[in-house]
């Protein structure tokens, strides 16, 4: 008995080093952190240590049960051979003469002490064969004992996972514009090893996604980290010191790549039903690694971060749900230049061979030719005067007034834009705008490229040109072919056409050889080249099944006016101009509707009317405000008005009449400014014959 006393208290004297032992160097490599947290972690180890030397016993007694004074001295002895971690234990280090060795000390220690304690415990065993026998069921006290140890140890973890939770910080969602490549979103900054409390949105949707970006650092980013989700029902307080246990958890593998947006998808129904908010956190490692499942996380200043942006809720697409919506706006294409509306020469071969499905407007008018305000008029279904994007305005919107994409987010559609918004000589939908409102992800880059080629002899800096509008339709493209199963409304601007220049990837089209082109023949190679890439789009999106096919809708914000003054109204020659011509306000109109057949409309439609009709194409409505209506299953009854200019001048199109005068009126105030001039008086049908105008003002 007196062996076995002393035996006991040689096994809690070796697991109280070993425990410290264990704690010093998990301390030392940054794996864990806290006072109360540290001295739960030793606990543990000693107790595990403890474990390890009862079962050990157990195993031998019952092999081999015996009782015999020398298998519990070399047990003893097995024990104080923990005294050899003392030394290291007390910072003794080792005179070791090389840096590279001096690092894994500590390796030195343990294998001494490893080596003499396996030494002893072969000499314990080979004491119990040579022992007196004795019965067998003397291992019984031995296996409680190890089974109390293993119980008192799970409440020790509890203890241990409980100070790290108090260990880690807890903060409020600060959302903040960030851009991951060329990709802007709303988001919010988690820093490493802190949890942040994110409300969820009030959304419609069967899914939820949350999308991840790196936050750069010179000292470079793990490719790999473990996001976790926390599911609360209740209100979550940020800046609490300790959070209770949540509904739900999920942990997650992310794989992280520098300038792209990681985006992570969950079904809706695997979260609680009444679920409120998320604390989301995040750390390096792997989901499956000893260091996330027990919490050995490195400090809190590891100076790492990544921007979150969600969670999103999200639609899927059904045959007896919305379609999705894909809205396509090429800046500066005149319906008065195409084939498909009458003109001479062939500039949309290829996408008059696609309209047989699709509904055409002959009869389409933009609001402005300017492109900002034209837009926004799309995206809102209101006038430039309502919504403040006019001229050399450029918004705030109005109270009351919503974007198109605010609506349909509500509905659980996935919105994005591709505006090329943002170039070098000129930005106009860029984000920060007002443009990127509704949308959650922004893409305002305007593609360009650098051409190396050049005379030997030439010093001039090569310059940057446009590289087309494939570049965007193809990350058009590519994005809708990875969320085809979901709703979404994809918002598509190119400016290729925005000032019409004979680039070398349009080829020669209508230029012609030997002789200096006009600005028409340019801008008709110009449009020319943009209907090949509507075409490949076209043909993209007709690949995808009848279900995943989105509604699409192809329009321009303007054409542009060659008339030459004093020539005529229908002499062509001059240089591009953006005026309340019918050239300039003349533009094309396609939709391609699911389950509907092609057709050929002659209502007049502005762009107003084209955004109340997408917003009906996803079961929602805009404003009370709005002017426009529903032209897919009902007529246009108003007028085609168009303006530009401060003073603002106005054109209106109703029948074959197009009447176009100076208001005098000042956009911002709406006060006269100068005296009204009627400036045109316009029959569409002499000037589409190409017969002199009368004097009908």
């Amino acid at each position: 008995m007196m062996a076995t006393a002393i035996y006991f208290v040689s096994l809690g004297l070796a697991s109280g080093i070993v425990g410290l032992w264990c704690r010093r160097l998990l301390a030392e490599l940054g794996l864990i952190h806290g006072f109360e947290a540290t001295l739960w972690i030793a606990a543990f180890i000693a107790l595990l240590y403890v474990v390890s030397q009862v079962l050990f016993r157990t195993i031998v007694m019952l092999l081999k049960p015996v009782r015999t004074p020398s298998f519990t001295i070399t047990e003893i002895l097995s024990q104080c051979t923990a005294l050899l971690l003392i030394p290291s234990l007390a910072g003794f280090t080792l005179p070791i003469p090389y840096a590279a060795l001096q690092k894994v000390e500590p390796v030195f220690h343990l294998a001494a002490f490893a080596g003499f304690h396996s030494l002893f415990k072969l000499m314990a065993f080979f004491a119990a064969l040579q022992g007196r026998p004795v019965n067998r069921v003397r291992f019984f006290p031995w296996l409680i004992v190890a089974g109390l140890c293993g119980i008192a140890g799970y409440g020790i973890v509890e203890q241990y996972l409980q100070e790290v939770n108090r260990e880690q910080p807890i903060i409020a969602e600060t959302q903040e514009s960030f851009a991951s490549g060329e990709v802007y979103t709303q988001a919010c900054r988690v820093p490493e090893n802190v949890r942040v409390v994110v409300p969820l949105k009030e959304q419609q949707g069967d899914r939820l996604s949350f999308c991840w970006a790196a936050v750069p650092t010179d000292e470079g980013f793990p490719e790999t980290v473990v996001a976790t989700y926390a599911a609360y029902t209740l209100p979550v307080e940020g800046e609490a010191e300790i959070l209770s246990p949540p509904e739900f958890t999920l942990t997650q593998s992310l794989a992280v790549e520098i300038g792209k947006w990681t985006e992570v998808t969950f079904d809706r129904s695997e979260f609680p039903d009444d679920l409120h908010s998320f604390v989301v956190s995040w750390s390096s490692g792997k989901a499956d690694g000893i260091k996330n499942r027990l919490g050995l996380d490195p400090p809190v200043e590891s100076g790492l971060a990544m921007m979150m942006s969600g969670p999103w809720k999200h639609t899927v697409s059904s045959a007896n749900r919305p379609p999705a919506i894909v809205v396509v706006v090429v800046e500066g294409l005149g319906a008065e230049n195409m084939s498909t509306y009458g003109y001479h020469r062939n500039t949309d071969t290829f996408l008059a061979e696609r309209l047989s499905s699709m509904i055409v407007y002959e009869e389409a008018y933009t609001s402005t030719p300017e492109t900002t305000a034209a837009c926004m008029s799309l995206l809102t279904g209101q006038d430039p005067l309502s919504h403040h994007y006019y001229d050399t305005f450029s918004g705030p919107l109005p109270a009351g007034i919503r974007t198109l994409p605010e609506i349909l987010r509500e509905k659980g559609y996935y919105t994005i834009a591709f505006t090329e918004g943002r170039g070098a000589d000129y930005s106009d939908l860029y984000y920060g705008s007002g443009f990127e409102r509704g949308f959650m992800f922004f893409d305002d880059t305007f593609p360009m490229e650098i051409h190396t080629s050049r005379a030997a002899n030439s010093n001039t800096p090569v310059l940057p040109t446009p590289a087309g509008a494939w570049v965007t339709l193809q990350k058009a493209g590519d994005w809708i072919d990875s969320h085809v199963d979901e709703q979404y409304m994809v918002f598509i601007r190119l400016r290729d056409l925005r000032i019409p220049t004979h680039l070398p990837y349009y080829g020669n089209g209508f230029v012609g050889h030997g002789r200096k082109p006009d600005p028409v023949d340019i801008y008709d190679t110009a449009i020319s080249y943009m209907d090949k890439q509507l075409s490949a789009f076209i043909d993209r999106l007709n690949d995808l099944s009848v279900v995943q096919r989105p509604a699409l809708v192809i329009t321009s914000s303007h054409g542009f006016d060659f008339t030459e003054p004093g020539r005529g109204a229908w002499r062509r020659g001059g240089p591009p101009r953006r005026t309340l011509h019918e050239t300039a306000l003349h533009i094309p109109l396609f939709m391609d509707i699911p389950y509907r057949y092609g057709s050929i409309r002659k209502d007049l439609v502005t762009l107003e009317d084209v955004a109340a009709t997408i917003a009906a194409i996803g079961n929602c409505t805009l404003s009370h405000s709005s002017v426009g209506v529903d032209i897919l299953n009902h007529s246009s009854m108003q007028k085609c008005m168009s303006m530009i200019g401060n003073p603002i001048a106005l054109s209106m199109r109703t029948g074959h009449w197009r009447f176009t005068w100076q208001s005098g009126v000042s956009p911002l105030t709406l006060e006269r400014i100068e005296n009204p001039e009627v400036l045109e008086f316009l029959d569409i049908t002499r000037y589409r014959d190409n017969i002199a105008p009368r004097n009908n003002i």
